[in-house]
Formats: C-alpha cells, structure tokens, sequence
C-alpha cells in the first residue's frame, strides 16, 4: 500500500488536533474482509456508508469477488495503490494483528474487535508492540470493541451502527464522543424522535489507543461542532480530560459529560466526618465543574441540552416560564420543576398586568393555565402571547410549552417554530401524549423547534443549561503567600500537630490553653474566658466524645482542675490536655477536605449540629478557592438565609469565606500528601467563624 505523507497525529498532550479530520472527512475507506452477506457485520458497515451519503472512495478488499455493492474489489491491502484514510477489518481475531501490520501509512484503523486476541499469552507484550507501532508511522486505532465513527457534517460513516439506515443521518452542531456503541446508535435514533442533530460521533470503545481527550480537542477546534457531548464509563487520563474541559470552555464550547457507576467506595473507608459525607463521585464532580465539564444524569441531556446550549447562552433570569391549556398538566408540570433542582420563574407586576390585559388570564400564576375560555380553536394564540410576554420577563431563563391533547392542536404549528426562533431564551415543547399528536410534533422538528414527550427529558436538559451557565473559570493565579505542607507522618496526627498546621495556613481556631498535666492545664488557662470546655488527648483517638474525652461547660479554674484530675486519673496514656473557650450562640458548620486519588483534593462545606439532616447535602469546591468561589459555596449551602438571619442576628458570613479560603490554601498545599482534614465544628458568630475541633489524616506516601 502506498505510504501517506505522514504529519503529528492528533494527541491530547499537544500535537495538532487537526489530523483527526481525516478520520471524521476521509477520502478513502476501506473494508477488509468486504462481503454482501446480510449476516455479516461487513455488509451493514458497507451499506451505512452508502446510506450516509460519502462522497469518497468505497474501497472493499476480498480476493473473493470482484466487486462488492457495486463498487470494485481488490484481493489485498497490498494491492492498494494510493493512501487509505481509514481501514475497517472484518476478519478473525487471529488474522486481525497481522492486516493491522499491513497497514502503514493509512490514517486510522477502526477496531470492532479486539486489537490483541483474548486469552493470548503475549497480550502485554503484543499490545505495547501495536501502540508503538500507532506512533510511529502504523494508522492510530479507534477502538477496541467499537461501532466506529458516524459524521453527519462530512457523510462520512465506518461503522457497524444499526441507527445508519437509509432515512439519512440528523445532522446538527452535536458532537459526541462515546465509550458506548450503543449509545452512539440510541442517539443518533433519538434525535429522529425529539429533533437536533450531530456533527460527528465516534464510538471511542476500549480506547486502546486514541481516547476521549484526543476527540475532545479535534471536536473543540472543528468549526461545526458547537457542543461536545460524552459517555464515559471509565477514565484513563483525568488530567487530560481537565485538560481539555479548560480548553474547552476557553473557547467557549459546553462540554456534557454522561459518567455511569462514579463509586461513593470512598466514602466508606474514610476517617473523618466530613470524609464520610461526601463519596468520589461528589469530588470528581466538583472537578469537572471546576474545569468547565457538565454533568448530566440523562442520554438525552447529552443531545437536548447540547441543542440547547448550541442555540443559547445564560441570561439574568434563573427561573423557568411553563404555559399549558391543560390547567391539571400545568400544576403536575410545576411539582416537576421542583423535583430537578430548577425553580418556577415568578412575575413582576408589569408581567402580571400585561398577562391579564393580553391574554385575558385573571389569575397568571406559573405554571399558567391557558385553557378553558370556551375559544378552543383560539387558545393556542392565547398561549403564544403568553410565551411571548413570558420571554421578556427578567426572571425568566427557558420557557416551556407543556400540553397534552386538544382540539385543533395542529394550529400551534403555524406560529410556535416562530417564537422558538426568535425566543431570546430556549425553548422546549413537551407534549405528553401518544400516537395522535405525533404530526404535530413531526411538523415542529421540521422547523427545528426541539420537542419532548415528558418533562423528564425537557427539565433535565434545562438543568444542564442552567448548569453550565454556572460555570466560574478555574483561578488563573494564587496569592504567592501560601505556606509549604511540612513533613507529616502517615495516618491521623495528634491534636498538637494538627492544630499547628491549621496555624500554618491561617485557619482561625477557638482560644485554648493546653498542658500535659492537669496542673499545667490550670496554670495555663489564665487567659480564657470561662465556661471552658475540657479536651484529652489520646494517641490514635479522632472522635472523643465517643471516648469520654470532652467535658462541657466548665465554670471556673477550681471545676476545670477536678475535671482534668478525673479524666486523666481514668484514661491512662493521655498524652495531653486542652481547655478550650466555649463559643455560645453561634451556627454550626462542618468544614472539611477530602482528597480524590484522581483529581486531587476538594474542600467541604455543610452544616452541622440540629441543620445537619434538615438543609440537605454539603456543598463542594476544588481546592484552592477564591474568596468568591468561598461566597458562592455558602450561598450554594444557604440558600434561605440562615446566615443573614440566624435568631434574629446576621453572622460573620466574611469570617467563614476568610476560612474557606485558608482551608483550600492548605488543600492546595497538601496535593496528595493529605488524605482528609476536618474541622467539625466550625461555629459562625456575629463576629468570627473558628474551628473548635479538627482532625488530620496524611497519606502514606509523606516523605
């Protein structure tokens, strides 16, 4: 086979992302092992590529025919004059190997199969020996077990997807990236169903050589491709995939991210408190939002919410506007709202007043019932304006037209596709009905108006825009004052070291007196203010009060000395003890960092004492943090205002950001040298936020 002028090939670590267009726009494909037997894998591969519309070469390769679907056959690889831009092999495990061999110079080789035979008893030796092979001249491979690539842009297919058929391919600004065949194929078929369309796809598969980050940076620089979407049941390179999230969002580019079984494991074996609350899968996703990666729970967020974020970016408004003419399916509809994290936008007087004046609604309340005025073939005017007047509304983000059935439904379609396109906000329809509606829906997706069929897929994919308009940029540069982690010994540290290094990086901590006797316990406490609260230290103890090693409420020097007594004359081993001031009045948090192997390490922010079970899950931010992401993280906590009205006082909400802000100092510092750190209690007072208590657990690996 003739040799193709070789160039750097695509790679996440630097090359140029633009090798891959010959994978996405080639010139050439090839079949090895081409065959018209519907039973085969081959002959749907060839058919697809037809059916997509490639205008390129159709190379089969068989010295069994002559030709194949009509396009000529020739009897080896061997035999192929000019470049081969992309190779697909339909041949057994045990001929595999040896056609990829023959493959230098041709620019991709699409796996379907296994690249090293299973079971073989050199798999580590053959597979280093293909991937040095890839780098150095050999095509690089899609795959392991793959469907290939799909590219609606270019019409370009190599792939063994069921989805490819002869009704053409939804072409749209999507570009998908998928571990998964079959998710490829569910959505190429989805966006049949609801609109949108794709770019390209690749079916990345075991990703043997290429993985998820070199797609990623082709799709960020490729002009069509206006949103990436990805599945991923696994990760290789979390750095690059960070990597390319960062560059991604430089270029303004959404990127969705569909993750599957993100373990809490860790969670399990963890030490602390704050280690325990919070599993891999909350740190991992605090990392992506850090680096500009969105998560979603739905296959179809990854093409709603891109043809969303393709067509829209974030304005003022945060809430979301729903008009129906089905009063019951408006009230179901706004309970929905709730349940995916979004909020009913609410209206001004100005909205109100025009809603009543136009629309002849007496009482527009949102969700609003448009319906049951005794016009049925006008209501559907009543919710245009509606939609209308809704868009122009400073609260209002998205807006949805929610319906079930009624008459003359067909009309909406004169002047819905309309709206959609002039919406200064996204605009879904769902209509939550059956086959009988379907024209209708059909007639909208033909005018690019994107429609649903529950309120799942439309709220959810809502999420992911309102989402991803949340993103802040990672901080470009820290403040050059961060102190050095000193040397730690593995496991928990004693209460003295730990309290050292919160000093280091400028934690602030409760007013305390320490001593290794109770007389010099006593004789140190002249400085506090009483009560006082009583602390042992006991080597390898994290929780004390599960000890016996926490006494409240002492009122004098005399009460703390008989107390001091008793509790070291009953715990042997102590290896000192503290009297620390008791903060009264004040709101309990728990801060805390938590260390991903992958991702590195994250601080923790929730409440604690009686707000613990009631005001739901703690909040998350990759270390370290500015003072805003420190502000955005309580607000993130508190969104009613315990702070600002705590008993009737306002806390020392700076206080506790100055805190945030020093925990992700020492975070930051600690990299892979701290396993957990947490502060539990934090108390916030009208005046200061310090931590009362605090435990350290350093990795294994500390020098």
């Amino acid at each position: 086979m003739a040799a193709y002028p070789q160039t750097a090939r695509a790679s996440a670590t630097g090359d140029s992302p633009a090798d891959l267009r010959r994978l996405f726009d080639p010139r050439t494909i090839a079949f090895v092992g081409a065959s018209e037997d519907p039973g085969r894998n081959v002959a749907r591969s060839l058919q697809a590529t037809m059916w997509a519309g490639f205008q390129g070469r159709i190379l089969p390769i068989n010295p069994k025919y002559q030709t194949v679907f009509g396009h000529p056959c020739v009897a080896s690889i061997d035999d192929v004059a000019e470049p081969i831009d992309v190779v697909m092999a339909f041949v057994g495990p045990d001929r595999l190997l040896d056609v990829y061999r023959s493959c230098r110079g041709a620019g991709f080789f699409i796996a379907v199969g296994d690249i090293v035979p299973k079971g073989s008893p050199d798999a580590d030796r053959l597979a280093q020996e293909i991937l040095a092979l890839a780098h150095s001249g050999w095509p690089r491979i899609v795959g392991q077990q793959c469907v290939g690539i799909v590219s609606p842009e270019t019409g370009a297919a190599a792939t063994i997807s069921t989805a490819v058929d002869e009704t053409g391919l939804p072409r749209g600004p999507v570009g998908i990236i998928s571990q998964s065949g079959g998710i490829v194929s569910s959505l190429i078929e989805r966006a049949r169903k609801l609109g949108g369309g794709f770019s390209h796809l690749v079916s990345s598969g075991g990703e043997f050589d290429l993985t998820t980050p070199d797609y990623m940076r082709f799709m960020i620089e490729d002009p069509a491709t206006k949103v990436i979407g990805i599945y991923a049941e696994s990760v290789a390179d979390y750095a690059a995939l960070l990597a390319m999230g960062r560059l991604a969002q430089a270029r303004g580019k959404p990127v969705l991210l569909l993750q599957p079984g993100r373990s809490a494991a860790g969670a399990a074996a963890a030490q602390s408190h704050s280690g325990r609350i919070v599993g891999d899968r909350q740190v991992k996703d605090a990392a992506y939002r850090r680096h500009g990666i969105v998560v979603v729970d739905d296959l179809d967020d990854l093409l709603v919410g891109g043809m969303i974020l393709s067509r829209h970016r974030a304005r003022p408004g945060t809430g979301v506007g729903v008009v129906s003419l089905s009063g019951g399916y408006a009230a179901a509809f706004g309970d929905r709202i709730h349940d995916h994290g979004l909020r009913a936008a609410s209206f001004s007087p100005p909205t109100v007043a025009r809603i009543k004046a136009e629309t002849n609604q007496q009482n527009p309340a949102n969700p609003i019932d448009a319906g049951g005025r005794g016009r049925p073939r006008a209501g559907y005017l009543d919710v245009l304006r509606t939609l209308e007047i809704m868009d122009a509304e400073p609260d209002v983000g998205a807006t949805i037209y929610a319906e079930t059935l009624f008459s003359y439904m067909e009309d909406i379609v004169d002047g819905l596709p309309q709206f959609a396109r002039q919406a200064a906000g996204p605009h879904l329809v769902c209509w939550q009905a059956g086959p009988m509606v379907e024209p209708v829906l059909a007639a909208l997706r033909q005018q690019d108006v994107l429609t649903c069929t529950d309120p799942h897929t439309a709220l959810s994919a809502l999420r992911a825009f309102y989402d991803h308009a949340a993103l802040a940029p990672a901080p470009t540069a820290t403040d050059g004052t961060a102190a050095a982690l000193p040397s730690l010994p593995a496991g928990a540290l004693d209460d003295g070291a730990a309290r050292d290094l919160l000093d280091r990086f400028g934690v602030p901590f409760v007013r305390e007196a320490a001593g290794d006797t109770p007389e010099a316990l006593v004789a140190a406490s002249g400085a506090l203010r009483f009560p006082v609260a009583l602390k042992g230290d006991l080597p390898g103890c994290l929780h004390k009060s599960e000890a016996g090693l926490v006494v409240l409420g002492l009122a004098d020097r005399p009460v703390l000395a008989a107390a001091a007594e008793a509790m070291a004359a009953r715990t042997p081993g102590l290896s000192g003890l503290r009297a620390q001031e008791m903060v009264a009045d004040g709101l309990e948090l728990i801060v805390g960092v938590k260390v991903d192997p992958d991702v590195g390490p994250a601080v923790i922010l929730g409440f604690g004492g009686i707000y613990a079970e009631a005001m739901g899950p703690p909040v998350i931010e990759m270390a370290p943090i500015t003072p805003a992401q420190a502000d955005a993280m309580v607000a993130r906590l508190d969104p009613k205002g315990i702070l600002a009205g705590y008993r009737g006082r306002v806390l020392a909400r700076d206080r506790l950001i100055d805190l945030l802000v020093a925990v992700g100092r020492l975070a930051a510092a600690g990299g892979g040298r701290l396993k957990e750190v947490d502060l539990n209690p934090v108390i916030v007072t009208t005046e200061a936020a310090v931590a009362v208590d605090v435990v350290v657990v350093a990795g294994s690996s500390v020098p």
